[in-house]
């Protein structure tokens, strides 16, 4: 009776003890389960705040002293009930946009790892033909993988369609900032021992992600200050007069329009001051205007030009697109295939104007084509903005940038502006907790404010990466 007594009790301490570790584990589970919904909401609230501070924004211009851009206050460690968020809002216009970038702009991120072959295969990604460009690939390549898949042939839906191009890897796309807090953190800078691999310094190596877009934003019709944009391919001459030109300057525009109209409002600044105001033929055909048969000079002089540039356009999007074949024609490389890829390409792109005042160096070294000289305007537009307390104000004050000439001005007239529409918001909600790691909860939302209400054109919630 006693080893039955006995064993009885052994039988029972062990069930109590299964019971409470059981019990334990559930009530872990439980609070675990209660963090995450409040860190989901709580995401979802900090994505809610950002889209309320892009609203209520002046939209005027868009820049480094907007409440968006940095606002601590209501945008870091903001506490909830249990939890609390961080947002970060990065803007798509400061970033080099996949589907219309040319071949030269591409291989101007070199220093993070863009080559021939990927900008090529990027190209041939998103192109609606089957010939492949210099270094590049076709749907033949696709289909032969051990895995399959067919090439889009047309533009990228998503930024992170990019990782289906060749040789292109998560090292490449994404950099150390695996988490996309835009800071440096531990398990980012130990080298091999916790993923991602990284190089084990102090500094943050950033990947195409932050670099590339592929969202087109809504136009802008109106300039800065609200007022529709005047139409150089319609104007009258008395509406030229009343942005401020003279009657002799307003009469050589229009002189100087090409029978199929100007394809870029570059056409009209010359590049040459002894030319300025001159409705004389020259001999030569304006290839900035983009017409046939016309022999004029660029009618406007530097300084004239910038009083009126953000208050013209060019007008339709066909117009627009046909600039964008100009520009990136003149852009692209000089060998056959390649050409002919991005050509095909221009055909359907319009131009997604780089905010100059959001875009990093990178990106500006980019734009103007990746040479040594590209960087020493990059470098000298941020140390130009990073002195001005709001932000460049107009595309014109580019001409104050050190080293900037009309040509270069004049190469990426169309490709700038000051204003934007669409953002990404991210927002990373964690539980109050101590000791051990509580839940998490990451919000990734591209929004377009250029609609009322916001449109959101990109929407991801999960587990923090």
């Amino acid at each position: 009776m006693l080893l039955i007594v006995l064993w009885t009790v052994t039988i029972l301490l062990i069930l109590a003890g299964t019971t409470r570790q059981t019990s334990r584990l559930d009530t872990k589970l439980s609070v675990f389960t209660t963090q995450e919904v409040r860190c989901r909401w709580a995401s979802r609230a900090g994505v809610e705040k950002a889209i309320a501070l892009l609203n209520e924004d002046d939209r005027a211009l868009d820049g480094p002293s907007d409440l968006w851009y940095y606002n601590p206050e209501d945008l870091v460690n903001v506490p909830m009930q249990g939890c609390h968020y961080t947002v970060r809002v990065l803007d798509e216009a400061g970033k080099l946009n996949v589907n219309t970038a040319t071949r030269d702009q591409l291989l101007g991120l070199f220093d993070w790892g863009m080559d021939v072959a990927s900008a090529d295969a990027i190209i041939d990604w998103r192109d609606t033909d089957d010939t492949p460009g210099e270094e590049g690939v076709e749907a033949g390549y696709y289909e032969n993988l051990p895995y399959r898949y067919t090439i889009h042939n047309g533009p990228f839906k998503t930024i992170r369609e990019v990782l289906k191009v060749k040789s292109v890897t998560e090292q490449l796309f994404y950099g150390e900032d695996t988490n996309f807090n835009g800071q440096l953190d531990t398990n980012e800078k130990d080298g091999n021992m916790t993923p991602p691999l990284d190089d084990g310094d102090d500094v943050l190596d950033q990947g195409w992600i932050t670099f590339l877009t592929c969202y087109r934003p809504q136009t802008l019709p109106q300039d800065p200050n609200g007022t529709t944009k005047v139409n150089i391919n319609q104007a009258t001459a008395a509406q030229l007069q009343a942005l401020g030109l003279t009657a002799a300057q307003a009469q050589a525009v229009i002189n100087s329009r090409p029978s199929s109209g100007y394809t870029s409002i570059g056409a009209l600044i010359s590049t040459n001051a002894s030319s300025s105001n001159s409705s004389q033929t020259t001999g030569q055909t304006s290839s900035a205007a983009g017409g046939t048969g016309t022999t004029t000079t660029p009618p406007l002089d530097v300084a004239t030009f910038r009083t009126i540039v953000d208050q013209i356009t060019v007008g339709t999007s066909s117009t627009a697109t046909q600039a964008t074949a100009s520009i990136q024609s003149s852009m692209s490389s000089t060998t056959n295939a390649s050409s002919s890829s991005t050509t095909a390409t221009s055909s359907t792109s319009t131009i997604n104007p780089i905010n100059v005042n959001t875009a990093p160096i990178e990106v500006l070294v980019a734009l103007w084509g990746g040479t040594d000289q590209a960087y020493e305007v990059a470098q000298n537009v941020v140390s130009y903005r990073d002195g001005i307390q709001t932000g460049l104000e107009s595309i014109g004050e580019l001409l104050d940038v050190p080293s900037m000439t009309a040509d270069l001005f004049a190469q990426v007239i169309d490709q700038v502006t000051v204003r934007s529409n669409v953002f990404t918001i991210y927002c990373v909600a964690k539980a109050d907790q101590t000791g051990i790691s509580g839940a998490s909860w990451f919000t990734e939302a591209v929004v377009d404010r250029g609609q009322s209400p916001a449109k959101i054109l990109y929407w991801y919630q999960g587990a923090c990466p």
